[in-house]
């Protein structure tokens, strides 16, 4: 294949694969994916178009997002801000998909160079279709996580290696070294695994030729400098060059065996844990994540025994690096986790965007693939030459269309399971978010349920804040509402709920909204509440209590219908037809209302009203009180608590706070509707 050709080919293929990973992007993760570390480098790389590593919010615990570290006013996220910064290019024109683009016409471009300078054109081709069309180059590439992009970074160290071994070019040498040193700024450990397989063959050359020290000290160079900046950039934010972001987030959380951590997350991860785990990744892999599945898989084998036979030292390389990847890996316990449960397959992470900590591995299964499919087919053509050309043909063209049919059949089967996989959850996240889609929100202060805690982005990746909080739309969480409707008194407020618990996956939620919610003061906020309860009821249990005083029980057996709350700086008042009662406040404080119904066989339900209270001299100040239906008398603690369907709501409220100073506003359960639900 002359040059021209194969430059037309292999950039055709590339656009081609581009093009593929811009419609699975935006097709099947227009809300991202279910893994949320995604609106993480996202809002980084936000940051980083306004020239800032940390964020500076005046709510740092309410406003903090998913996997960022707390430092005094200061936050900054656990990752290394280089894969942010290729993501914001996209981000910077306003269209961030456009970046996963490029990333994948670039890896399928430095695959097919990298088969190309090892063995001929029609092998580095080759390569980057097989590349291509692998499901985990697919999925892994169109969301914004680090794989893809730091892969990308040590193709270029690969190709510019072999390009400087060829030509002792010391430009390629130079472009080498600041590849892998911004692969290890990137992702440190993904960058060592890959280039330890490098350094030895420099050793080895360094060893045969010292004349190689001038391009092999280059890429050194390069490399250290990296080092270097990544050392720096943790001095900046840790204080500390050898603590890096993500050490400081969980300092439990690193490479090796025994105790390991991340947030709630711990395990002891022995050798035998780890190698189960890595083997079962690795199959997952080997037969459903490289293209052709086993059928690919036998292809690069034969492509490997070649090459061990030829004993070339350039195509060992891609030899090494497969070794190294998978060995290094053991040592990570992130795989473990990456499957979700040994016991049940098709579980985790891996079976939505495929085992995509060995990314890596693309590289020398497409190569070696393309190499040994090559083989056979050469070595089949010279066995035609020796016998009956025309049947041995027929022969080999009902044996290659049983391969390739064996092959695409296997590739699409994972290909179809994982896009409907991720489209059901993308269906949930429409679902979740088209209050959002369906409105436009300007000046706006929107409260979020700590579904995972007290997180932001997690789970609600797609609601992010601009780096200054300035944006059309505030996030916060709803810990500590009242902070944050005084922290932005100029902004409308809106309460986001759903029904149903969180669970994408398996369809949920089913219904959202927003809740519009007033600021209500006075020095007397009267709350009057009325309670209808299901005949289905077993026995239900009023109790009004507060987050700083025990809880006082209005009604065991009774029922009561109405419930009667005045609210003063000396303390609540709490009365419904047969008792009256007092309950201190203080300057602060939450006042819950639970109703609980006991219902035998089906467990505990509660209705919960949360109404934030604060007192300031003689006046009281509260908002709209919200209203959640848990599953147990102590889940409603924001993180379990959810809207059900109307048919399992067996008690309810609703009601009337009134402000001396604001008048009155309705409230009850809320509707969820594709718009605006204000109930006043």
């Amino acid at each position: 294949m002359d040059t021209r050709r194969y430059r037309t080919l292999l950039g055709l293929i590339a656009l081609l694969g581009g093009l593929t990973v811009w419609v699975v992007a935006s097709e099947i993760f227009p809300y991202h994916s279910i893994n949320h570390d995604e609106g993480v480098y996202l809002q980084q790389a936000t940051m980083l178009l306004e020239r800032n590593i940390t964020l500076t919010p005046d709510l740092p615990t309410l406003t903090r997002p998913w996997f960022f570290v707390v430092d005094g006013s200061q936050l900054f996220p656990k990752y290394a801000p280089v894969p942010a910064a290729m993501f914001a290019i996209g981000v910077g024109v306003g269209v961030p998909r456009l970046s996963l683009v490029l990333i994948g016409i670039a890896v399928l471009v430095l695959i097919g160079a990298i088969g190309s300078e090892l063995f001929d054109h029609r092998t580095g081709v080759l390569a980057a279709v097989l590349c291509g069309c692998s499901p985990l180059f697919i999925f892994s590439t169109s969301v914004f996580l680090p794989y893809a992009p730091t892969s990308l970074l040590n193709l270029i160290f690969a190709y510019s290696y072999l390009r400087a071994n060829s030509t002792r070019n010391n430009y390629w040498a130079i472009i080498g070294g600041l590849a892998i040193g911004l692969a290890f700024f990137s992702r440190p450990y993904t960058a060592v695994l890959f280039a330890v397989p490098f350094v030895i063959h420099a050793v080895w050359i360094l060893f045969r030729d010292r004349s190689s020290l001038s391009w092999l000290g280059l890429i050194a160079g390069g490399g250290l400098a990296g080092v270097a900046t990544a050392l720096a950039y943790n001095s900046v934010l840790t204080g500390d060059p050898l603590v890096f972001p993500f050490e400081a987030f969980a300092p439990e959380d690193g490479l090796g065996f025994g105790q390991q951590k991340l947030l709630n997350h711990e395990l002891e991860y022995t050798p035998s844990l780890a190698v189960t785990a890595n083997a079962t990744v690795l199959e997952s892999f080997g037969t459903s994540w490289f293209v052709g599945g086993l059928v690919g898989i036998f292809f690069a084998g034969v492509g490997m025994v070649e090459t061990v036979i030829e004993r070339n030292d350039r195509r060992l390389l891609l030899m090494g690096v497969c070794g190294s990847v998978v060995c290094g890996n053991v040592f990570f316990w992130g795989n473990y986790n990456l499957i979700g449960s040994l016991a049940q397959r098709g579980d985790g992470l891996i079976a939505y965007l495929g085992p995509y900590y060995h990314f890596d591995l693309l590289l020398s299964l497409s190569v070696f693939g393309a190499w040994g499919l090559w083989i056979v087919v050469d070595r089949w053509r010279t066995v035609t030459d020796r016998i009956d050309r025309q049947s041995v043909t027929i022969l080999g063209s009902i044996g290659l269309l049983v391969l390739a049919l064996c092959a695409g059949s296997i590739t699409a089967v994972t290909v179809s399971t994982t896009v409907d996989r991720n489209a059901k959850v993308t269906d949930s996240y429409e679902r979740a978010y088209e209050p959002f889609e369906e409105r436009s929100l300007d000046n706006a202060l929107v409260l979020l349920p700590r579904t995972y805690g007290d997180w932001l982005n997690h789970p609600f990746q797609y609601l992010r804040n601009t780096p200054n909080f300035d944006g059309a739309v505030v996030y916060t969480t709803d810990g500590a509402p009242l902070q944050s409707v005084s922290s932005f008194p100029n902004r409308t407020v809106y309460r986001y709920r759903y029904r149903g618990p969180w669970n994408p996956a398996g369809g949920s939620p089913t219904e959202s909204g927003l809740q519009r919610v007033d600021r209500i003061r006075g020095e007397t906020i009267s709350l009057e509440t009325d309670l209808k309860i299901s005949d289905e009821a077993d026995d239900v249990t009023v109790r009004v209590g507060t987050d700083t005083n025990r809880t006082i029980a209005v009604s065991d057996s009774g029922l009561p219908r109405t419930l009667s709350v005045s609210i003063t700086a000396d303390g609540a008042m709490v009365q419904n037809a047969t008792d009256r009662r007092r309950l201190p406040i203080g300057n602060s404080t939450v006042l819950t209302i639970t109703a609980s119904v006991d219902r035998s066989e089906n467990g505990t339900h509660t209705t919960q009203l949360t109404l934030p209270i604060s007192v300031s001299g003689s006046t009281v100040r509260t908002i709209t009180p919200w209203i959640d239906f848990c599953t147990g008398v102590s889940d409603c603690d924001g993180s379990s608590t959810y809207l059900p369907p109307r048919s399992a709501e067996f008690v309810s409220l609703n009601g009337t706070i009134t402000g001396t100073a604001t008048g009155s506003n309705r409230f009850g359960r809320p509707r969820l509707a594709k718009n605006e639900t204000r109930e006043s």
